[in-house]
């Protein structure tokens, strides 16, 4: 079998938070309140990192820039939820 290991143990919280938060910020409406903390903790993780040549630098911007559509679009479901019931339409 080997001494493959499933799942990599060595990883760096913050970094693991960021992607659990950009995970969780999947969720309509209630997402919104993930992204900032996956941004602040993608930049704490970040910042941990600066000046180390990390090859594990590049999820982590991922999550973040993930983040930053999901925003863009959690903003436009908070939008529309107040401008339905203006326009009449439901």
């Amino acid at each position: 079998m080997g001494d493959s290991v499933i799942f990599e143990t060595k990883t760096d919280f913050s970094r693991s938070v960021v992607w659990a938060c950009a995970v969780y910020s999947l969720v309509p409406f209630l997402g919104i309140l993930f992204v900032p903390v996956a941004l602040i903790f993608g930049a704490a993780a970040l910042f941990k990192g600066h000046g180390s040549a990390d090859p594990n630098e590049r999820p982590t911007l991922n999550a973040m820039l993930f983040s930053v559509f999901v925003l863009a679009g959690q903003i436009v479901l908070w939008r529309l939820l107040y401008l339905i019931p203006e326009l009449g339409l439901l």
